[in-house]
């Protein structure tokens, strides 16, 4: 991170995000990283360290295995990231919002940005339908990703396909 950058630690829901803020960044959309199946925190730090060292605001969002989130892949309130955009909206109410995410945090940026009303979305390797949330612990995937306030969103079931794993944590999945 570029030493013009500074970070600043907010608690949304119990839950510490961060927001990046470049020299530039009153100028510049706001943008909300997202990381994949890791959980946003890994991709969504590094992210928000470029973009703010060329000059954007961007708040990083971790969203599993964090205080106040879910330990796996499965049933996370997008009421996190609501309270998280209705802060940016209070604190910075000219500029426009925008996530971007890669893998599943592809997903929850086209979600985000179609809930809630935000100024655009991009999403790099995202998928064309909302898929199940998983464990590794589990051969058939039947949970929810995503919910809002317990409601689930709907979602595809995916399955441990039998043709294995990519890694030793990492299945691959198939309808």
């Amino acid at each position: 991170v570029d030493k013009s950058v500074s970070i600043d630690t907010i608690s949304i829901d119990g839950t510490d995000v961060f927001l990046y803020k470049g020299l530039k960044g009153k100028n510049n959309p706001i943008l909300i990283t997202l990381g994949g199946s890791e959980g946003g925190s890994f991709w969504g730090n590094h992210i928000s360290g470029a973009l703010s060292s060329i000059g954007f605001y961007s708040l990083s969002i971790p969203y599993v295995n964090v205080p106040n989130q879910p330990s796996t892949f499965e049933n996370i309130d997008l009421k996190l990231f609501e309270n998280a955009i209705s802060f940016l909206r209070e604190h910075y109410p000219s500029q426009k919002i925008i996530p971007i995410g890669v893998s599943r945090g592809a997903e929850l940026s086209l979600l985000l940005s179609s809930m809630f009303g935000l100024d655009g979305a991009i999403a790099y390797c995202p998928s064309n339908v909302v898929w199940s949330g998983y464990s590794k612990y589990k051969r058939v995937q039947n949970n929810p990703a995503w919910v809002i306030e317990e409601k689930e969103i709907p979602y595809i079931t995916a399955k441990i396909s039998p043709y294995g794993k990519f890694s030793s944590d990492h299945y691959m999945y198939t309808l």
